[in-house]
């Protein structure tokens, strides 16, 4: 089966654009924001947040599920801080999408149609306190990925 183009392939509604300039700004505040709780916490995020700096990332998590502090920005840092780990693979890049529900800086999976909102992912278990691994969430998140691919295109990503 062949590869549908761009425009028609994933199951994401709604459009996606590049971020603004200002949208750039707030998600590099976010990650200065996530290095400051990382400092606090004793652990060190790389400059390009990647997979490698998922056990930091889940310290500060799990910090925060314990915390009564609201959470708010703190949520956002760390759902930024998830995306540039997703985004160290070269398979997405950021945008900001909207649908009929919502919209937010997301992650576009490059050459699709298809969009993930890591900081919504993150944000939202924080909010319920769910306790979650991120390194599973990570393998998770990319085999879903992956999967959704194969199953609206017939391609691997």
């Amino acid at each position: 089966m062949s590869k549908k183009p761009e425009s028609e392939a994933g199951p994401t509604p709604g459009r996606a654009r590049p971020p603004t300039e200002a949208e750039e700004l707030a998600r590099a505040g976010a990650l200065v924001y996530l290095r400051n709780m990382a400092d606090h916490l004793g652990v060190t995020i790389g400059e390009r947040p990647s997979r490698a700096d998922l056990p930091a990332l889940q310290t500060i998590y799990d910090a925060l599920a314990r915390s009564t502090d609201d959470m708010a920005q703190a949520g956002v840092a760390l759902g930024v801080g998830f995306g540039q780990a997703l985004c160290a693979t070269d398979r997405f890049t950021w945008v900001h999408a909207a649908d009929h529900n919502s919209a937010e800086q997301s992650l576009k999976l490059k050459g699709h149609q298809f969009w993930i909102s890591p900081i919504s992912m993150i944000r939202d278990r924080l909010a319920t306190r769910t306790e979650t691994d991120l390194d599973h969430l990570y393998a998770q998140t990319l085999a879903t990925v992956d999967e959704a691919v194969r199953q609206f295109t017939g391609a691997a990503t």
